[in-house]
C-alpha cells in the first residue's frame, strides 16, 4: 500500500477487472485529498476536505474539474468527521466542536460558524430537520422548526 491519498471517479458500468489505464476511471486527483473524513456528493459537486484539515476542495463530480481547492475554514482544526449536506448548506464539523456552513455551490462562501462545548469525530447525521452531533460527552440534536 503505497502513502498517497487519492481521489478517483470510477464509470461502473465500465468497470471490470482490473480497471487501472482504462476508460472506466473518468477522473484521477491526489491534489488536498481526504485521509479520514468521506467526500460529500450534492448537486453534482464533489466536496472533501485535505487530509484531516479545515481546508475544502470542491469539484465537479462528472468532469473533476476544479470549482475551488482547500479553502481554509477559518476558526476550525483537524476534522474526522464527513460533511453533511442539508437545504442548500454543507456542514463540516471539527474536532474542537467548531462548525462552518458552507453555502453549497461552485464559489466557496462560508455563511455561518457555530461551536459546541465538546469533542467530536463522528460524523453529524441528518434525519428530516433534525441534526444529530454525537460528541465525546453528549448527543445533541439541533433541530429547525420553522
Amino acid at each position: 500500500y503505497g502513502k498517497v491519498k487519492m481521489l478517483q471517479a470510477v464509470n461502473l458500468q465500465n468497470a471490470h477487472g482490473d480497471i487501472e489505464n482504462t476508460d472506466a476511471v473518468a477522473w484521477t486527483t491526489s491534489s488536498s485529498t481526504s485521509y479520514v473524513p468521506s467526500p460529500l456528493l450534492a448537486n453534482g459537486k464533489l466536496y472533501y476536505l485535505k487530509g484531516s484539515r479545515a481546508q475544502l476542495s470542491c469539484v465537479d463530480a462528472p468532469t473533476g474539474s476544479v470549482h475551488y481547492e482547500a479553502e481554509n475554514l477559518e476558526g476550525l482544526k483537524g476534522a474526522y468527521a464527513s460533511p453533511v449536506y442539508a437545504n442548500g448548506n454543507i456542514y463540516i464539523l471539527d474536532r474542537k466542536g467548531s462548525c462552518a456552513v458552507v453555502d453549497e455551490g461552485a464559489s466557496f462562501k462560508v455563511i455561518a460558524k457555530n461551536k459546541l462545548d465538546d469533542n467530536f469525530d463522528a460524523s453529524p447525521v441528518i434525519i428530516g430537520k433534525d441534526l444529530f452531533l454525537r460528541g465525546f460527552n453528549n448527543l445533541y440534536c439541533i433541530n429547525d422548526k420553522e
